[in-house]
């Protein structure tokens, strides 16, 4: 029966303890720096793009 009990105790504590609130509480200061490295990737995939079209001689430009 003491498992049981313990296993009872487990899941109030996560059924109360993760809200949205909590969850976006912890989240919310890794958001600046997951959306900085987004935007370095972007950027960098984008000049990688266009530096393998120029070498290759397909430019674009008429």
């Amino acid at each position: 029966m003491e498992g049981s009990a313990g296993q009872q105790a487990v899941a109030t504590a996560l059924n109360s303890g993760l809200t949205a609130d909590a969850f976006w509480g912890a989240l919310q200061p890794f958001i600046p720096i997951v959306i900085t490295v987004t935007l370095v990737s972007l950027g960098y995939m984008f000049i990688k793009k266009i530096t393998r079209r120029f070498s290759r001689g397909k430019g674009g430009a008429a």
